[in-house]
């Protein structure tokens, strides 16, 4: 066993190098990149976001629909009760 009590092992570097998206370069055939297809993959992926996205817009809408109808039946109620009350003499 070889001990060494005071040795500092060096930390490991981080060797990150940054890659960045040039449209301008060739691909691997030397013709110029084109806008690639979306893979089927793909395709679902957005399509399955833009119906969570309208449904939960069509959520938001009715429940502030609701609210605003429960709103307006509480303000009749109000206003039912207020000429009940002051037409009866109670």
């Amino acid at each position: 066993m070889d001990f060494q009590f005071l040795h500092r092992p060096e930390p490991r570097k981080f060797g990150y190098k940054p890659q960045f998206y040039n449209e301008d370069e060739n691909n691997e055939d030397g013709k110029p990149e084109t806008r690639r297809q979306l893979t089927e993959q793909e395709l679902f992926a957005r399509r399955l976001h833009n119906n969570w996205e309208r449904r939960r817009t069509r959520r938001e809408d009715s429940r502030k629909a609701s609210l605003r109808t429960i709103i307006w039946m509480a303000f009749i109620v109000f206003m039912l009760l207020f000429f009940v009350f002051k037409f009866m003499n109670f």
